[in-house]
């Protein structure tokens, strides 16, 4: 069976101990719709308005961590970020733009992200509004996130790329919907047949299906 995700939107962060482990050899895929009324830091070009934050738990330093979030600075009004951690070094660093000239256009998008191994190394693909965008590639070999796992949606769980703890910072400004967090790499027909609709509670209750959702 599988656990449907909740998460009570009176708080300012959502938390999460449930399946969060990031695989790259079976790969993960992170979906979700957000809509941004204004942009975090418009005279900051490090802040971050935090989509989704995952990290190895029961360390006190979280040594393998993955971010999405969206930047502050007025120079990457378009696009959107995925970073991740081992340790204090960075394994990669990623933007995507996205086509729009600004994510804070008070309308509703779907975002999609797709992690795995490749030929070439590490892949992300990027989708939105259920249509292929781009994939890139990092050299750098990245370890998985294992075993026991937390997940924060709407701010940071802990550190970044340095040591100091940064939990509850880079809250997001702006709202999202139907968050899906799979234990596989979704393809493009799947992601652009099920992005407007939903896969989950229609019926289908099968021991494969379940095992593929993280949260």
């Amino acid at each position: 069976a599988y656990e449907i995700y909740q998460c009570d939107w009176s708080s300012d962060v959502c938390s999460s101990d449930l399946d969060t482990r990031f695989v790259f050899l079976t790969g993960s895929t992170i979906e979700f719709w957000l809509k941004k009324n204004n942009r975090a830091d418009r005279t900051t070009q490090s802040a971050k308005d935090v989509v989704f934050y995952t990290a190895t738990s029961g360390s006190s330093d979280k040594d393998k961590r993955l971010v999405i979030y969206v930047s502050g600075g007025v120079g990457n009004q378009g696009s959107i970020y995925t970073e991740y951690y081992t340790n204090t070094e960075t394994k990669f660093s990623l933007g995507f733009d996205t086509g729009l000239s600004n994510l804070a256009d008070s309308t509703w998008h779907h975002y999609a992200f797709c992690y795995y191994r490749g030929t070439g190394g590490y892949n992300v693909d990027f989708y939105l509004d259920g249509i292929y965008k781009q994939t890139q590639t990092s050299a750098t070999t990245n370890e998985d996130i294992t075993g026991s796992a937390i997940g924060f949606i709407g701010a940071l769980g802990g550190k970044l790329s340095g040591s100091t703890n940064l939990a509850g910072y880079g809250k997001l400004s702006g709202s999202i919907d139907e968050f899906r967090f799979w234990n596989v790499k979704r393809n493009a027909k799947q992601i652009g047949r099920y992005y407007i609709t939903s896969e989950i509670g229609d019926g289908t209750n099968t021991d494969d299906s379940n095992t593929d959702l993280g949260i």
